[in-house]
């Protein structure tokens, strides 16, 4: 099943989308964030699970929540704030085959990129490395190719005139350039893969 989070000019809306002919089936507005003016920056479904998770931000400071979204409600349970409630400027979010949660923030200085590890339980960050690019626009989205277990996403460069492809090492944070795409911003992109047998032998938070 196929669900997106809508921009529809109030409250954020979940939809279910038909992937044959992208029909859209709406579901409910998005309910539960804990501030008002709180948005969905971004949304991923837990490969072993199933479970759904937002990340929350709203514009007025630079900190992100982590919820719960029920798929069948939009109803939103608050989980944890990122990073102790500190600032987190969480840009994007993907999940891999053990279950982990991995985030690139750009709080300080601002669009300075950076990859974390996610407690999925209690919001803690574990910082694995700068990404080495800078960006005014966004970093991600990001994903897990699943049948490699390797983290690919999108730059939108600091010129907002290009934006480049490429993936992410898991051990320092690195982003390396595979492409440069010809569309100036990407807002969504992801990997139709299953996971590998390999890469489902922990549930890890």
């Amino acid at each position: 099943t196929l669900y997106g989070i809508a921009n529809v000019g109030g409250p954020e809306r979940l939809v279910r989308i038909n992937p044959l002919d992208a029909s859209v089936t709406p579901i409910a507005d998005l309910s539960g964030f804990l501030f008002a003016g709180e948005f969905a920056q971004t949304f991923s479904i837990n490969p072993l699970s199933g479970q759904a998770i937002v990340i929350g931000r709203n514009f007025n400071n630079l900190q992100s929540r982590l919820y719960f979204l029920n798929l069948s409600t939009a109803q939103l349970t608050l989980q944890a704030g990122i990073n102790n409630g500190n600032d987190f400027k969480a840009s994007a979010l993907a999940i891999d085959c053990q279950g982990r949660l991995f985030a690139v923030e750009t709080s300080n200085p601002s669009g300075s990129g950076r990859l974390y590890r996610i407690d999925r339980n209690t919001g803690n960050v574990t910082l694995i490395g700068n990404t080495a690019y800078l960006s005014s626009i966004a970093h991600g989205p990001i994903d897990f190719d699943n049948a490699s277990g390797k983290l690919y996403g999108w730059v939108s460069a600091q010129t907002g005139d290009y934006a480049g492809y490429g993936s992410y090492a898991l051990n320092t944070g690195a982003f390396s350039v595979v492409a440069n795409t010809p569309y100036a911003i990407i807002t969504g992109g992801a990997f139709s893969s299953k996971c590998c047998a390999a890469f489902r032998s922990g549930f890890e938070n």
